[in-house]
C-alpha cells in the first residue's frame, strides 16, 4: 500500500476493517464518515484505533515530505477530515511520528506545521492566481511571471 492509499477516506476504512478483523469482531461501520464519526464519539474501539494509527501515518508522511523537499518555511495541511479531526490530531502521535526521523529530528522540530480550517482554499487558490495574472485563457498555456 502507498501513503496516498492510506491518508483517504478509503484508507481510513480499511484501517478500521483491518484492526476489526485483528480484534476477531465484525466490522459495523460501512462508510468513512461513519468511522470519523464513531472515533470522534469514542463510541467504537476500532474506529478509535484506526483514527490514530491514521494521524500518526500522517505524521510520519509529513515528516517524509518535510525532508524530502527541504520545507524549512512549513507544511500546511488543509482538507479532507483534519479540521473535523482537529483535536484528535493534536493529541494524536502525529507529533511523535512526525518528529521521529533519527539524527534530522532537529531539523525538524524547526519547521511549523500549520492546520488550515478554512472551507474555500480551492476558490481562494484560484482566486489568487487570477488577481496574480497566473491563469490561462481557454486556447492559452499558463505562464508564470518571473519576479
Amino acid at each position: 500500500m502507498t501513503y496516498e492509499h492510506e491518508l483517504s477516506g478509503p484508507g481510513l476504512l480499511n484501517l478500521y476493517r483491518a484492526l476489526c478483523s485483528l480484534g476477531d469482531q465484525a466490522p459495523r461501520l460501512t462508510q468513512p464518515s461513519q468511522v470519523t464519526q464513531a472515533a470522534l464519539e469514542r463510541s467504537d474501539a476500532a474506529a478509535v484505533e484506526a483514527l490514530e494509527v491514521f494521524c500518526g501515518l500522517l505524521g510520519s508522511f509529513v515528516g517524509d515530505l518535510v525532508l524530502l523537499y527541504g520545507a524549512r518555511g512549513g507544511v500546511f495541511l488543509a482538507g479532507g477530515i483534519l479540521p473535523q479531526i482537529r483535536d484528535v490530531l493534536l493529541t494524536s502521535s502525529f507529533r511523535q511520528r512526525f518528529f521521529n526521523k533519527g539524527v534530522m529530528r532537529a531539523f525538524l522540530q524547526q519547521v511549523p506545521v500549520r492546520l488550515m480550517e478554512h472551507g474555500q482554499h480551492g476558490v481562494i487558490g484560484a482566486a489568487g492566481l487570477y488577481l496574480d495574472g497566473q491563469y490561462a485563457r481557454p486556447g492559452e498555456n499558463a505562464v508564470t511571471p518571473s519576479h
